[in-house]
């Protein structure tokens, strides 16, 4: 094909042109438009947001081309030169070689980079013992900015995040989600990561729906799952209105890998002069201590559980020796969130004695 030529239309130099004549170039002008077999060759094209491009061939642009609404390709999209969009969907089995502003190689729905310790491990959530009751984030300056990708491969950057007062919040663990653009951050319930819709889920409990390898995420809410665009980035525990530990997730694991289905991680881990706990993403749970009791006869002690369990799997209790006597300790009671212990030290010493359970969170 050529671009259309003025020997196309009629022209003349010493009469004026009939009606006849302008009928005849107006078809031929039509024709370069309409018959596919005309080169058309515009410096620019603006294209109203109600109207759009139709192309069953081939689309040839040397320089750049910039939509601002969504563009659809049912066949090849070759370019030599760069593409930048805020999102690709398809299942990219046609895609080579593209590179999509460097954001290709980030975990989704997880915190890729942000603050870190003295150890190398993320560092965000935080509070202070003076105010515990106020939840801070180590976020933008002095410290670095986040940098976090949704389960939809969309990536962000907060350069702060608001603080969050925990006052008014019953006792608990909660998961600390951030969304893009907005700084103040969103308090959730339990991530559930999984196949399928959790059927003992609570308001504001997220799910991260692991059925496909194009992973989405969900939030309760008023008793149905929604499309949810958080991203979790720690766990703050509440107790009588203030904060008494933090967690952050570990940077570029959101506790799902396409090639294991059943992949987990430890998601945090708690520990003070007399507990301990080891909490995996796939909910299992890990959790000890030890207890010292006074000397002679039975004591009765109960054990509040930092994490509530929805059911257990065992539970270990470790004695102690004291002078060459062994002292005596057995399980009275069990529920979700205590065990009573009923212990027997020898004469008049003292004894103590370790505990663990193991099994799956509430």
């Amino acid at each position: 094909m050529a671009l259309p030529t003025l020997s196309d239309i009629t022209l003349y130099v010493n009469k004026v042109l009939t009606g006849k004549d302008w009928n005849k170039n107006f078809q031929a002008i039509l024709k370069w438009f309409t018959d596919g077999t005309t080169n058309i060759k515009v410096k620019s094209i603006d294209i109203p947001a109600t109207g759009n491009i139709t192309n069953a061939g081939t689309l040839v642009q040397s320089g750049t081309s910039q939509f601002t609404a969504d563009v659809a390709i049912t066949g090849k999209l070759i370019a030599t030169g760069n593409i930048t969009a805020d999102k690709f969907v398809g299942d990219g089995s046609l895609l080579t070689n593209l590179v999509v502003s460097g954001l290709a190689n980030y975990t989704p729905f997880t915190v890729n980079s942000g603050n870190l310790d003295a150890n190398g491990d993320g560092e965000i959530l935080d509070f202070d013992a003076g105010t515990a009751n106020i939840l801070t984030f180590k976020v933008g300056t002095p410290n670095a900015n986040l940098i976090a990708t949704r389960a939809d491969s969309i990536t962000f950057t907060l350069t702060e995040i608001s603080d969050v007062d925990v006052a008014s919040l019953t006792n608990g663990i909660y998961t600390i989600c951030v969304l893009k653009d907005v700084i103040i951050p969103e308090v959730c319930g339990t991530v559930f990561r999984q196949k399928i819709a959790p059927v003992t889920a609570a308001q504001d409990d997220v799910w991260l729906d692991t059925s496909t390898e194009l992973i989405k995420s969900y939030k309760y809410d008023t008793g149905v799952f929604v499309p949810y665009n958080g991203v979790p980035i720690g766990t703050v525990t509440v107790n009588t209105g203030v904060c008494t530990a933090v967690t952050t997730i570990r940077f570029n694991y959101n506790g799902y890998n396409v090639n294991k289905k059943n992949d987990s991680f430890v998601e945090s881990t708690y520990t003070d002069s007399t507990t301990w706990n080891r909490v995996s993403s796939d909910g299992w749970v890990e959790q000890g201590g030890v207890v010292s009791y006074g000397p002679g006869g039975a004591h009765t002690e109960t054990l509040t559980l930092l994490v509530p369990m929805s059911n257990i799997h065992s539970v270990t209790l470790t004695e102690t020796n004291w002078s060459g006597f062994k002292t005596t300790s057995c399980i009275a009671a069990l529920t979700s969130s205590t065990v009573t212990v009923v212990s027997n030290a020898v004469a008049s010493n003292a004894g103590t004695f370790l505990w663990k359970i193991e099994g799956y969170k509430a």
